[in-house]
């Protein structure tokens, strides 16, 4: 536990904000997905488009439908016939490929609360014809990971955020409905900025070096802390030693496990993105509004991923260390180490704040209707918003020697 001096610094100038284990907000009931209309009084302020493949304008992608290959579609071979999946082009051919793309096969190496992922290349982002994928934002994109990173097998409890001498800032909503209180619970309530400066504070704590620096701040860790600027403190974030949020990219290889579907289980069923009746693979894997009962559960209830994370999927959004993508996405690519650098300003500037400002979040949470829970799906979130349920994970780079071997980190078990 740290003592009285290190939590005080932990917070920044100026504490003025209030603790927030019986906070109550209140999600915008008028929310709606901009361009389909549908009402989702569960998903505060997001800024989502769910795309209806049904009326795609496919004018200028006549030569990409099933039999017609592009040139520049030189994708790598997909599982599945992309006529017989009902899609106008090959469902997992980013518009750019540059073999070799491969990954070992994913196998769980889990000790003490983490699981160690290998690295290798991907295709990052949600295939073009999935069901409620956003129109443009998640186009899919080759991805190469160079360093083995070590990644929580479970959400951050509130046990490990109390346990540094901080305020648990879980709650619930008006109606009730949110996070779990108890010590195996995910911590929830977090805001993107909060996550980050919860991973320096860990690091801190155990000797290694912070991978972020937080400028401009106020308020206390835990409290409705808020800061101006966020960068990576060295020029590639995966250079970083210390404890940090994973990547965009890390997140969603390591939440994949290798597979391609919507889910690390199975595929999202066309007609069912908004159905919470639940559907037999989600309710093995997650808890969502099938299933949840409106509150986040203890982590490690549902099956894990073949990584052996746990609740990648529900349960409670995750932060990574990422930002946007706006609605551009994220390119053509093919991309090496994405997400290495991590500057971001103005963060204090109200409604100003940019979409390409803002944090990302993954996952899905307890309340999350199946088109929010594939794990190639981003939602941005102003930085300094949280909501319960709103949580996140530990990534740390493993160090490899010239022989190839990985080098422990050294760090003390999560639980």
């Amino acid at each position: 536990m740290l003592g009285s001096t290190a939590v005080l610094a932990l917070a920044c100038a100026n504490p003025s904000s209030t603790p927030r284990s019986d906070v109550e907000v209140h999600p915008d009931e008028d929310a709606t997905f901009p361009e389909s209309g549908i009402e989702t009084p569960d998903l505060p302020y997001a800024d989502v488009a769910l795309r209806d493949v049904s009326v795609v304008d496919n004018s200028t992608e006549d030569a990409l439908r099933p039999g017609r290959r592009d040139a520049r579609d030189t994708g790598p071979p997909v599982s599945r016939d992309a006529a017989d999946a009902g899609c106008y082009r090959d469902p997992y051919a980013p518009n750019r490929f540059e073999p070799p793309c491969e990954q070992p096969p994913a196998k769980a190496n889990c000790q003490v609360g983490w699981c160690t992922i290998l690295p290798g290349c991907y295709i990052m982002g949600a295939p073009w014809c999935e069901p409620g994928r956003a129109k443009t934002r998640n186009d899919p994109v080759q991805v190469t990971l160079t360093r083995a990173f070590r990644m929580g097998q479970f959400e951050v409890t509130q046990n490990e955020w109390t346990n540094l001498g901080l305020p648990n800032p879980s709650g619930h909503n008006a109606d009730g409905t949110g996070d779990c209180i108890d010590n195996d619970c995910p911590v929830g309530n977090v805001t993107w900025v909060e996550a980050l400066a919860f991973t320096n504070a860990m690091s801190s704590h155990l000797g290694l070096p912070e991978c972020y620096v937080l400028e401009g701040c106020t308020g206390e860790l835990g409290r409705g802390m808020l800061c101006s600027s966020v960068r990576s403190a060295s020029a590639s974030v995966y250079d970083c030693r210390g404890y940090r949020l994973p990547t965009g990219a890390e997140w969603e290889y390591a939440a994949r496990a290798g597979t391609k579907t919507a889910f690390y289980a199975a595929d999202i069923a066309a007609g069912s993105e908004l159905n919470c009746a639940g559907d037999p693979a989600l309710m093995a894997i997650a808890w969502y509004c099938a299933n949840a009962g409106g509150a986040t559960h203890p982590i490690g209830g549902k099956q894990s991923n073949a990584w052996g994370l746990h609740d990648v999927v529900g349960n409670a959004f995750e932060w990574v260390g990422a930002v946007g993508p706006n609605a551009v996405g994220y390119g053509e690519g093919p991309y090496r180490d994405h997400g290495a650098s991590l500057d971001v300003t103005g963060l204090l500037d109200g409604p100003d704040v940019l979409v390409a400002q803002y944090g990302q979040i993954r996952g899905g949470h307890y309340s999350s209707r199946p088109a929010q829970l594939p794990v190639g799906a981003t939602l941005p979130y102003h930085p300094q918003f949280t909501w319960p349920g709103f949580g996140f994970r530990l990534a740390q780079t493993v160090l490899t020697q010239k022989n190839g071997q990985t080098i422990p980190p050294r760090s003390k078990g999560r639980r």
